[in-house]
């Protein structure tokens, strides 16, 4: 029974890893939707244009379903980021449940790839990867780029379109920026604002259709 055991553990477990604990990664994304010569439909409230930069980081990793190893146990939580390199990013293993004869835990590792195994990374630095419906979960960067700015459908009275302006530092809206402005649909189907220019398709009070000449500068 030992040996076989012993045959098991070389069949499964591969490798040896590092784990890094280097902190978050960053990822810095430019934001430009929609593209040029899109036709888009926004109701009220809701960005026609918006522009500018993200940044956000790797915060954990969200295990969908519980995962059940021949070795080890990874109940359906979250879990901690840990760090990274160049192939994959670690997560705390707190919640991991070993079996009586499998190494003690020393993180979870995730390579960077669409499809990746969720991986037990052992105090020996040996990995068992196990197949599972888990998520990668960013959110904002405290510190970075995170600026944009947006035109906001603001309604529609008679043939006179509200758009509304709007910037935006992370989730929070730049109170000083707040800007509106009105346009004569019978006299113009253009509209051209803080360097965007739109054709609008339909309107009503609820909804516009439009479709995008130029965004913003």
């Amino acid at each position: 029974m030992k040996s076989l055991y012993v045959l098991l553990l070389l069949v499964v477990m591969t490798g040896c890893t590092t784990v890094k604990h280097n902190g978050r990664e960053t990822f810095v994304e430019s934001v430009d939707f929609p593209a040029s010569g899109d036709v888009m439909t926004a109701s009220v409230g809701e960005n026609m244009v918006l522009k500018g930069t993200k940044t956000e980081e790797s915060v954990l990793l969200q295990v969908q379903e519980p995962i059940n190893g021949a070795l080890y146990e990874i109940p359906a939580i979250e879990y901690r980021h840990l760090g990274y390199d160049e192939r994959q990013d670690f997560y705390s293993a707190v919640g991991v449940v070993r079996g009586l004869l499998a190494d003690p835990v020393q993180a979870l590792s995730l390579k960077k790839y669409q499809g990746s195994e969720v991986c037990i990374i052992t105090i020996f630095g040996m990995s068992v990867c196990y197949e599972g419906k888990f998520e990668r979960r960013r959110e904002l960067a405290e510190s970075g780029d995170n600026f944009q700015k947006a035109l906001v459908f603001s309604g529609l009275d008679g043939d006179e379109l509200r758009i509304g302006y709007r910037e935006f530092e992370g989730d929070a809206v730049v109170q000083s920026a707040d800007d509106e402005a009105r346009f004569n649909l019978a006299s113009s189907d253009t509209i051209e604002y803080k360097g965007a220019v739109l054709e609008v398709l339909k309107a009503s009070d609820n909804s516009i259709t439009y479709k995008v000449l130029r965004s913003f500068d």
